[in-house]
């Protein structure tokens, strides 16, 4: 909505000043530990409410005083607790109070209109599903059933548990996540996005279907520092699908691959986003371990989706762009000490220091770097700038920090998960495989709608432990969650990811989210890796290597098979065979492995065959 530039203003101040708060914590530690997650809160929700409007399609000149009553209620509630905080363990096994449950309530309901007004409908809508489950639990059928809980109690739990509003969850948002989000906006201030698009373009741009490959390049670039699929969207996709329409996409395919690539960004370390921290936090693990088991994975799904971005721009005879119009790449390079940061950021993680305290020095890093051109100077006003859209970024992760709370908390005190782990094994008969079936479909469902962090909070909580049970190790079982809950970004009907990149693209979003689920159908893939290989145990060296390189192989059939072409089209029998090596390839089995080897290569020669029996190749750009 327009606001007024006094609300502008107003707005920008509480947002540096939040932003600015967690940059010193990072830094120089937690003041206190109601302070720390009351102010993140606070901030986040007087935001939320004075910027998003009521209605979405409202017009204001600033918030109304509904607006702003809501955000002093919410404020209100916050600073009780953090009030009231230290005295809690006093107050264990005595009834609540009565104003406990008053602006319990009051906040359980602001969390669920802040969610409503960032996010939509869908997280609030399973959130009071979660609620009334708590309270109508004995009308549930079968191990659904509880004995179900009085208002009082639940809005206790929810409102003054360490499971609940101010739990898990927010913490690790304040502690780990804020100051990510501050190091990713001071890193685009320095000037590094617009490095990393330069130098994919002059890396990719000249080649066969020049953008795309610019799109898939960048995108990773950006992911590194976003974790965000929708801010990788706009970053990258503004520039690179008016370029890939420029020379013959159609506009569906134009969103499909930025959407694809840009979804990639939550893979790729070092800064992998929330649901990444959560995950480390969940297992009990140094967030370092995360980004060591990750780097694999990401690279096989953004060297998957370029692969068959090639393969269709080969297919349409698409040529890249002139050079004369791409900057040099000797050029490029001179600017690459900007990322220094990251570097930094990297050396830290390895040296053992904090995430958070490696994220304040590598945030300082880029001032210095800044100012080594004119164009990048982080001068005061840039460095408010950056604190202003620090804030605006974290605003749509951080606004789920209620309802999930709400969400935990209800599923933790009826003992949901246990009796949904119990449901599931007994669903797929002890089957690893069948409950990764049933875990992928719950992904879907759940992801529909929902942020990332979001649908993996749910999936770790509902579906993780009857892997557990079934002695898979927790950070393989996590990580199959966590690739599960980003099947939402590009999964139709609400393909967030998708939605947004058609809409830069003027393209139809339902058609572009089918083809970005081809694209990126190599996230399908991976979970069975975690499942039933050591890449992310890490236990032996030569084990790696070899699934590394079976995975590698197996990006070469999936695209042949999707895209249709080698040179020339693919017969459909030809397309099959490849599909089913896949299937083979990525089994947990070495006799399994040769089997789709050679029946890879089988379909290779039967192509490379027919080749010859038929013509020549069709003319194609390099």
């Amino acid at each position: 909505m327009e606001i007024s530039n006094v609300w502008r203003k107003v707005t920008a101040i509480i947002g540096a000043i939040f932003s600015l708060f967690y940059l010193y914590e990072s830094g120089f530690g937690i003041v206190t530990s109601e302070a720390h997650r009351g102010v993140f809160l606070l901030c986040t929700f007087a935001l939320c409410l004075l910027i998003y409007p009521f209605r979405k399609k409202a017009q204001a000149a600033g918030p109304s005083p509904f607006d702003a009553f809501l955000a002093i209620l919410s404020s209100i509630a916050v600073i009780y607790w953090m009030i009231e905080y230290p005295l809690m363990s006093e107050r264990i096994g005595l009834p609540p109070r009565p104003l406990d449950i008053l602006l319990g309530l009051v906040l359980i309901i602001i969390s669920l209109e802040v969610a409503r007004r960032a996010l939509g409908l869908v997280i609030p809508a399973i959130s009071i599903f979660f609620l009334f489950y708590a309270y109508f639990g004995p009308y549930f059928p079968g191990a659904l059933s509880h004995a179900g809980y009085s208002l009082e109690r639940i809005v206790e739990y929810v409102f003054l548990s360490p499971s609940g509003i101010f739990g898990q969850i927010l913490a690790v948002y304040a502690t780990y996540v804020m100051p990510f989000i501050i190091f990713g906006a001071f890193l685009d201030k320095s000037g590094v996005g617009d490095f990393i698009i330069d130098f994919a373009r002059a890396l990719t741009g000249h080649k066969t279907g020049g953008p795309a490959l610019t799109a898939v390049v960048a995108s990773a670039g950006v992911g590194t520092i976003s974790g965000s699929p929708i801010a990788n969207v706009v970053t990258t996709g503004t520039f690179t699908i008016p370029l890939m329409k420029r020379v013959g996409y159609k506009p569906e395919f134009a969103a499909a691959v930025e959407a694809s690539a840009s979804t990639g960004g939550q893979f790729m370390p070092p800064v992998m986003g929330a649901a990444a921290f959560l995950l480390a936090s969940f297992i009990g693990i140094p967030y370092m371990e995360v980004v060591r088991v990750s780097w694999i994975p990401a690279f096989l799904y953004f060297f998957s989706v370029g692969l068959m971005v090639y393969l269709q721009a080969a297919k349409m005879g698409l040529r890249g762009l002139p050079r004369e119009e791409l900057p040099r790449l000797g050029d490029v390079l001179k600017r690459a000490y900007l990322l220094l940061p990251i570097a930094v950021l990297i050396i830290l993680f390895m040296l053992r220091f904090s995430p958070f305290y490696a994220a304040f020095w590598a945030t300082m890093m880029t001032i210095p770097l800044g100012w080594l051109r004119k164009e990048t100077r982080m001068t005061p006003r840039r460095i408010f700038e950056a604190l202003v859209s620090a804030s605006r970024d974290m605003l749509v992760v951080g606004s789920t920090a209620g309802v999930l709370g709400i969400i935990y908390s209800c599923i933790i005190l009826t003992g949901l998960s246990t009796n949904f782990s119990g449901a599931i094994i007994e669903l797929a008969g002890g089957n690893v495989f069948l409950m990764l079936l049933i875990t992928m479909l719950a992904g879907t469902l759940v992801g529909m709608g929902m942020t990332t962090t979001a649908a993996y909070v749910i999936l770790s909580i509902l579906t993780v432990p009857a892997f557990l049970n079934m002695g898979v190790p927790a950070l393989a079982a996590h990580m199959v969650a966590f690739w599960i809950a980003n099947y939402g970004n590009l999964t139709p009907p609400v393909c967030v990811a998708t939605f947004a990149a058609a809409g830069i693209a003027k393209a139809d979003p339902m058609k572009a989210g089918f083809i970005g689920m081809a694209l990126a159908s190599y996230m399908y893939v991976m979970p069975i890796a975690f499942l039933f290989t050591p890449m992310v145990l890490w236990n032996s060296p030569s084990e790696i290597a070899w699934h590394a390189f079976i995975y590698l192989l197996a990006t070469f059939p999936l695209a042949f098979g999707l895209i249709g072409y080698l040179r020339r089209p693919i017969p459909l029998p030809i397309r099959a065979l490849f599909l089913i090596s896949v299937a083979l390839v990525v089994h947990p089995d070495f006799m399994a492995d040769l089997a789709g080897i050679s029946l890879f290569g089988l379909g290779l020669l039967a192509h490379l065959g027919l080749i010859k029996a038929k013509g020549p190749r069709s003319p194609q750009s390099r």
